[in-house]
């Protein structure tokens, strides 16, 4: 299975939901699954490494286009299985996120997946249409299934 996952900063900017995206990225790709994670390009890092069995594919936020449009552009998303959106910090509008929803991968069945987090919903963090366009949310807690749901998110996705 291709999996890609989207998160804005990963290695060598290292915080909580980075080293859960890494544990989760390795361990998929230690299972056998192709696993490539596609984030910003931060200055002195490199637009392609591959680090702990994982591909990072790193691409500039330039002001005029988020990173993932240009990842987008790229056809990153397009040969996935699955593409996993990690966080969006305060950005109510998850700007980064829409080149990825808009791309219309679920017509080329391609599934959209977001690690749910405390306050996404209730702090408004993500606004409910943008969650509901996602085939699933991964929720690591009890409280973040209710907020899910909260926003028309059956409970079998």
């Amino acid at each position: 299975m291709r999996l890609v996952f989207v998160t804005e900063y990963f290695w060598p900017e290292i915080g909580g939901l980075e080293r859960s995206t890494q544990r989760l990225a390795t361990h998929l790709g230690a299972l056998g699954h192709d696993v490539r994670l596609v984030t910003r390009l931060l200055p002195g890092t490199s637009a392609r490494t591959r680090h702990e069995g994982v591909d990072v594919w790193r691409y500039p936020d330039d002001g005029a286009a988020p990173f993932t449009a240009h990842a987008a552009a790229e056809a990153m998303f397009a040969d996935a299985d699955a593409v996993c959106l990690f966080g969006v910090g305060d950005d109510p509008d998850a700007k980064w996120w829409r080149p990825v929803l808009d791309a219309r991968l679920a017509d080329h069945g391609v599934r959209l997946l977001k690690v749910g987090t405390e306050g996404d919903i209730t702090l408004r963090r993500i606004s409910p249409t943008l969650y509901q366009r996602l085939d699933g949310v991964l929720c690591q807690t009890p409280g973040i299934a209710v907020e899910a749901q909260s926003v028309g998110i059956a409970a079998d996705r």
